[in-house]
């Protein structure tokens, strides 16, 4: 695999766990607006 195709594929990877991370940290904000 050359350098680009692996540089896409981590950068495609990263944006996919940055995105989880973004929805796990909303539901959290979510939950805590509801138990105030």
């Amino acid at each position: 695999m050359r350098c680009e195709e692996i540089k896409r594929k981590t950068n495609g990877f990263v944006r996919e766990e940055n995105e989880r991370m973004r929805m796990e940290m909303g539901k959290k904000q979510r939950e805590n607006e509801i138990f105030k």
